[in-house]
């Protein structure tokens, strides 16, 4: 009986245990980081929503993701989590992100008031827990935006709660005791009912979809302030660059290597036009590539479900493209990520022609060649090719992986700095070297810091997707081009490198026996982003790329492991191959062989070089000619001595660089039957290349470099005999060579022959008019020369002549009218100045520029039919003739000393888009312009009173009048909307008043000091225009603003540069930062002035930029610079950054540049109202819209009466 009694004492003692330690467990699991999750409907309503994050300073969460865990929590809102982080976000998601030690429902309480975006995901057991219910309360309460999520819900469940899925959760609040809850969690419901919400039903159940939709209204929703340090680098003047071209095309192919951002910009692309609803339907096809052997039906049933086509059997392709055959209606987009066939893409889009009117498709591919076949039916096409991030944008994604800020943590700055560069402005690479940095922050982990570059090469994800491409390439000949270029040959022009490779053709080498069509592998190499050719037209390659290439010579293709050095087929790294070469094993294998260390290394002969370390001169000469396979040779300041005579140079041998060579002339006996380019270029000690009687025997040599070998004195009188084949010659900079052999004439071949700088040279031999094949001749500054060769007309096939510098020629042969194929001639800075009756014969001729030109043959112009450019600067003849020019686009006849009018005729040069006449002094008038001109510079003509109205001239875009101080009247300057640098300063006759420059967005700089003429400034650059504005007028006071300077700054103006510190600011607010306005008042500023600004973070630089200050007039003057919100220096700036304004001067004796005020002025935009900082002052809300006001108003007008 006393049991019994005692039973209920405890039980209920049991029951407050059980409690007790329950409450203990969750505590602890929440304090461990362990997320608290429903095992069973009676617990579910206990079960706290998983939530967390560090919480360490307000805003830490952008987004509060409220749901129910057992639910969504493992499947569609951790996709939701994911793609957030991915975006740059900080979601608020579960208690695994609480920090040790802190408060599981504070956190989670502190995490929902600061986040700038509640997203709420309403699944079908969503009201079975009062913590979602409560945090939904606590959201509405908040104001903030709040975004539902109808997971296999519909709004009409929020809004009638007794008859959906949310019925048996509240029956089970109510059992509970919990009815007065109930009442305010229905109220919450149904207004969160109201708000336009998210329905995975809306996108046919794509998951990936309806995340995506989300990330565009969470960016569009998050204010400002949080949006400030979120940008996605490099990303915004992409997705411009794109949008551009999509206005004008309706397909664009992104093209790119692996890794650089080409499925981001696309998805930034279609989160744009979604976010802006431009169109009716669109899909985001994405992993094409993969996903199309592995699941081809589910993309197909994914672009019909997305575009509203009916069932078909999408595993039928005629079936599949008779639906297709219907149409599309209406405005649709679709992405294509990711493709390497074109059949990939005809798959899913048999005919584009099919989709709506106004339709956009994008395709991303590693492949150009697939991208223009794929888009081959279009309308209208282009090709993007995204770029690599810059300095600053690798620097800040790479920091913000591995320190989650902008800026690295202390102590790690320049250590960030060398990492993050070293990754060549590769995403991924950022991202991925970044990451794996994250927290190895000690003293004991900076080696790891400096072999994280070097750890790519074992990364996967990095090199994997490289690597694939590399694998994937279609010939043996296109991968043994890639290895070549990244081992030995970046930074060779395209077409040397093509020469070398085209000398393959009848090699029977194993490493290049497949090498027969090399114009085509470099073109698959170019397609895929494998190699680039830069504007110069040479081989470029990423780094990263690069260190791919040379990982793939290292290793075994076949058995997937480490190749020994012995066995590499490239030897790039000098020392290991002149450690290799001290071996006694013979290396047939390798093809490209790097020996040269420097000026002063000895690599091969005697054996006394330290990289030989005591091998034997005539071992190391038999490893060389034991080399069968050997192609690519450099060595560069090496010396090499063979003195066995059983040895001798690798036959194979098409490629010799041997840079800085150590001696006075080749080996007299050098025979490479195969060498295709010899380069000698720098060799300081060579007199002369070989003795006249040497047995050289070069004969299919078809390029020698000679450049800069100053005390070469002259060629061998056998040159001719011994390099039958030679299709280039260049000796620039050969300082002590007077004369060339006459057996250069029998260079039948030769193309190219440049003797630039040569400034010893007397004459050319008479043997030269015999080079039947030469297109270029190069003598520019050959200050000796006095005469060309009488017969220089027989040159049939030269196309370009240069004699710019050649101070002592005073004439051309007269037979220089039998250069039909001429199209250059450069004559400046020489005593030419006359044009001979064989000028006129020249009618393949389309530039042509000379100095001081007085007198040509009557009729010389008319035979100039192919003239597109004339520059006669300085000269005084007659151009009564120059209306015969019906081609010429570009007109040079600045200095000219006697022209009086511009002739009528050239009004009717209907092509002329550049006309100079600066510095006439006795030009008057101007009667007549072709209105398709897009320059115009009268500048600097003292007498000119007269100039046509411009009204009509809408393409121009520069015109300058500066200081024609006799002209009265610019008639239709308001006109011209496309203007976008004008300069009519010092234009004192110019009664300008009442007209105004306005409305042009293109405007980027304006000088109207001393014309009476206003150029009207407002704040709409804000809204488009140019990054960056210019705008000066005569003044001695700055409008509006206050001067920011403690003291006027004076420069002494010396060779050289000088600068000085004028302004500072530091960013106060938080808000996104728009423009930066600066002003100042000079004095006198020297030719070369500059405005130079530079943006510090944490005390380092992190931007820096030039404003051109050019002198206009010895007046003061006042500058109003605007860097508006594409300006590099804008799109940086956060909070604390500072911003210093320096002015500099450069290349000037004597004088002083005075700054005698200046102001600084940062436009910030927060809830559409423009809030302005001036200096270091933030300005209160309603005195800056004030000023704002008065900007808009302001026009800005000599002030100097």
């Amino acid at each position: 009986m006393n049991l019994w009694r005692t039973l209920p004492t405890v039980c209920v003692t049991l029951w407050l245990l059980r409690k007790f330690i329950r409450t203990r467990r969750k505590g602890n699991a929440a304090l461990e980081g362990r997320v608290v999750e429903a095992t069973s409907n009676e617990l579910s309503e206990e079960s706290a929503p998983s939530h967390g994050a560090t919480e360490s300073k307000p805003h830490q969460y952008d987004v509060f993701i409220n749901h129910r865990g057992p639910d969504v929590k493992k499947t569609f809102v951790a996709h939701l989590n994911a793609a957030l982080r991915r975006d740059g976000f900080r979601p608020f998601l579960d208690a695994k992100d609480i920090g040790q030690g802190r408060h599981v429902f504070k956190s989670i309480d502190k995490a929902l008031k600061g986040a700038g975006v509640h997203v709420a995901v309403f699944s079908k057991r969503y009201a079975e827990s009062k913590y979602c219910l409560n945090e939904l309360c606590d959201m509405l309460r908040s104001g903030q935006v709040i975004l539902p999520v109808f997971y296999g819900v519909n709004a009409e469940d929020l809004r009638w709660i007794e008859n959906g899925p949310f019925k048996k959760g509240f029956e089970k609040h109510v059992k509970r005791g919990r009815t007065e809850e109930t009442g305010k969690w229905k109220e919450a419901l149904r207004k969160v009912a109201d708000h336009r919400g998210f329905r995975l039903d809306e996108v046919n159940g794509d998951e990936e979809q309806l995340i995506r939709s989300i990330l565009v209204e969470v960016r569009s929703a998050l204010p400002a302030t949080l949006l400030a340090g979120k940008q996605r680098y490099g990303m915004e003047g992409r997705l411009k660059e794109a949008l551009n071209s999509l206005d004008r095309v309706n397909v664009l192919g992104v093209v790119g290597m692996g890794g650089i951002g080409k499925t981001t910009l696309a998805m930034e692309i279609y989160d744009h036009f979604v976010s802006h609803r431009q169109f009716e339907r669109h899909s985001f096809l994405k992993d094409v590539r993969s996903r199309s052997s592995s699941e081809p039906s589910q993309l197909r049933r994914e672009f019909m479900d997305a575009m509203g086509l009916g069932d078909c059997d999408v595993t039928n392709t005629g079936e599949y493209g008779r639906v297709f055959e219907g149409s599309i209606p209406g405005r649709v987009l679709v992405v294509v990520d990711d493709i390497d066939e074109k059949g990939q893409f005809e798959a899913l889009i048999p005919d584009i022609g099919k989709l709506g009117s106004g339709s956009r498709i994008v395709i991303t591919s590693r492949y150009r060649d697939v991208v223009t076949q794929a888009m081959a039916g279009a309308e209208r096409w282009e090709v993007y090719d995204v770029p690599v991030l810059n300095e600053y944008e690798s620097r800040c994604l790479f920091n913000r992986h591995a320190f989650l800020s902008e800026t690295p943590s202390e102590g790690f700055a320049d250590l960030a700095a060398k990492v993050a560069d070293a990754c060549g402005g590769h995403a991924l690479s950022l991202e991925t070297v970044g990451a794996s940095l994250f927290d190895k922050k000690g003293p004991e982990d900076m080696e790891m810091w400096s072999e994280a570059v070097k750890a790519l090469e074992e990364n996967e994800d990095v090199f994997g997707k490289l690597r694939s491409t590399y694998e994937r390439l279609p010939t043996d000949g296109d991968r043994a081009m890639f290895l070549d270029v990244a081992c030995m040959l970046i930074g060779m022009e395209k077409e040397v490198a093509l020469m070398i490779w085209k000398s393959c053709s009848g090699c029977t080498g194993g490493q290049c026996s497949t090498l027969r069509t090399p114009g085509l592998s470099l073109r698959r190499l170019m397609d895929r982003s494998l190699v680039r050719v830069d504007e110069e037209g040479k081989l470029r390659m990423h780094d990263v790329l690069r260190d791919m290439g040379r990982d793939m010579v290292k290793r075994d293709s076949v058995k997937k492991e480490r190749r020994r050095p012995e066995e590499w087929t490239h030897l790039w790294d000098a020392r290991v191959a002149a450690k290799l070469l001290s071996s006694a094993e013979t290396k047939p294998r390798i093809r490209g062989l790097c020996l040269g260390v420097g000026y002063r290394a000895k690599i091969l002969g005697d054996g006394e070089s330290a990289g030989v370390r005591g091998g034997s001169a005539s071992n190391i000469a038999s490893q060389l000619s034991g080399m069968k396979e050997l192609h690519l040779l450099v060595l560069d300041g090496s010396y090499v001595e063979v003195r066995d005579e059983n040895s001798s140079w690798p036959e194979e041998l098409r490629w010799l660089q041997w840079r800085r060579f150590r001696g006075g002339q080749l080996p007299s006996e050098l025979k490479l039957p195969h060498l295709v380019v010899l380069d000698l270029s720098g060799s300081e000690e060579l007199t002369r290349l070989w003795e006249d009687d040497a047995d050289i025997k070069l004969p299919v040599l078809q390029l020698l470099i000679l450049s800069e070998c100053r005390r070469l004195v002259e060629l061998a009188e056998n040159f001719g005999q011994s390099v039958p084949k030679l299709k280039r010659l260049e000796m620039r900079w050969c300082g002590s060579v007077k004369r060339l052999p006459e057996s250069i004439g029998r260079l039948t071949d030769l193309e190219h022959l440049d003797l630039s700088w040569c400034r010893n040279l007397v004459s050319l031999p008479d043997a030269v008019v015999g080079l039947g094949k030469l297109k270029t001749l190069n003598l520019q500054d050959c200050v000796s020369l006095q005469q060309l060769p009488e017969e220089l007309g027989k040159l049939t096939s030269l196309e370009t002549l240069d004699l710019w510098g050649c101070t002592c020629l005073s004439d051309l042969p007269a037979s220089i009218g039998g250069l039909k194929m001429l199209t250059n001639l450069e004559a400046r800075h020489t005593a030419v100045t006359n044009l001979g009756a064989g000028f006129g014969m020249l009618t393949s001729l389309t530039s042509l520029s000379m100095f001081g030109l007085r007198s040509y043959v009557p009729g010389t112009f008319q035979g100039l039919q192919a003239l597109t450019s004339l520059d006669v600067y300085g000269a005084s003849a007659d151009m009564g003739g120059l209306g015969a020019l019906t081609a010429l686009k570009d007109l040079d006849l600045s200095g000219h000393k006697t022209i009086t009018a511009l002739p009528k005729s050239i009004g009717n040069l209907k092509w002329l888009v550049s006309l100079d006449m600066s510095h006439c002094p006795e030009l008057v008038t101007v009667e007549a312009l072709p209105e398709g001109l897009e320059r115009l510079d009268l500048g600097e003509c003292p007498k000119l009173t007269e100039i046509p109205s411009v009204a009509g001239m809408k393409s121009l875009v520069h015109l300058d009048l500066g200081n024609c101080g006799s002209l009265r009247h610019v008639r239709g300057l308001e006109c011209l909307t496309l203007l976008e640098y004008v300069n009519v300063s010092g234009c004192t006759s110019m009664d300008g008043r009442g007209i105004r420059i306005m409305g042009n967005r293109a405007l980027r700089e304006c000088h109207v000091g001393g014309s009476k003429i206003g150029v009207a400034f407002d704040n709409r650059w804000v809204e488009g225009g140019p990054s960056e504005q210019v705008i000066t007028w005569m003044g001695n006071a700055i409008p509006l603003l206050t001067n920011g300077m403690v003291n006027e700054v004076v420069l002494l103006m010396k060779l050289g540069r000088t600068s000085a510190l004028v302004l500072e600011c530091v960013i106060a607010r938080e808000a996104k930062c728009m423009s930066v306005i600066l002003c100042f008042v000079t004095g006198r500023l020297g030719r070369s002035s500059d405005i130079e600004v530079k943006v510090l973070r944490g005390g380092r630089f992190i931007v820096q930029s030039l404003i051109c200050c050019r002198r206009l007039n010895d007046g003061i003057q006042v500058w109003l610079c605007t860097l508006g919100r594409e300006h590099q220096v804008v799109q940086s700036l956060q909070q604390g950054d500072q911003i210093q304004v320096y002015f500099t001067t450069s290349f000037n004796f004597g004088g002083t540049c005075r700054v005698m005020e200046g102001a600084i002025c940062v436009v910030h935009k927060e809830d559409e109202n423009h809030i302005l900082m001036m200096n270091s002052e933030v300005l209160e809300k309603k005195e800056s819209q004030d000023m704002v006001l008065q900007f808009g108003k302001l026009v800005l007008e000599d002030t100097s009466d």
